[in-house]
């Protein structure tokens, strides 16, 4: 499995269509491409599962780094001193259908910022490991969305609508190039 990025042309395309689309940041990016994730196949469509950044709610208050759910695949790794380390996550509620015109391949030796490009060689390494649970994630929320035992459970609001969005996907293949 590799990394890739997405045109930013199509992601505002979906944010126009899909109100959970994460944002890319095209015009606040610091790196090469703020918007990496990996590609498979659900539904007979592409689906792009992004990668995010740690954030201040991925830790408990006492510090200690949140488990993994359904919704994201916390990205911990021994950073070699014997203390695990969040280098990222990867959140299955926001992955979107993609036609393969909008996928770019992500060259981590490409990327110019030395410490950047040693979180994403990190977040591949754990991607290369973990790659039958981002598979067996990915569809699980996939069919989390449509089943009608978890129709009240508010984070469900949360995860896009990955019919519509693949509605989006289709319009978008056929008619924008």
């Amino acid at each position: 499995m590799k990394l890739v990025s997405l045109s930013d042309g199509y992601i505002e395309f979906l944010r126009e269509r899909c109100p959970n689309v994460m944002d890319n940041k095209y015009e606040e990016r610091n790196h090469t491409r703020k918007y990496i994730g990996v590609v498979l196949t659900i539904n007979e469509f592409n689906y792009f599962v992004p990668l995010s950044s740690p954030k201040n709610y991925d830790y408990l208050p006492n510090g200690t780094i949140r488990k993994s759910d359904l919704f994201c695949s916390r990205i911990v790794l021994n950073d070699g001193g014997g203390k695990m380390h969040l280098y990222g996550k990867i959140v299955y509620k926001s992955m979107i259908p993609v036609p393969d015109t909008v996928i770019t391949d992500y060259v981590i030796l490409d990327e110019e910022d030395e410490k950047y490009r040693d979180v994403v060689i990190n977040e591949y390494h754990w991607i290369s490991l973990h790659l039958g649970e981002i598979i067996d994630k990915s569809a699980k929320i996939y069919r989390y969305k449509y089943d009608p035992r978890f129709e009240k459970d508010p984070r469900r609001e949360k995860v896009i609508d990955f019919k519509e969005a693949e509605k989006a996907c289709k319009i978008y293949s056929t008619y924008v190039k």
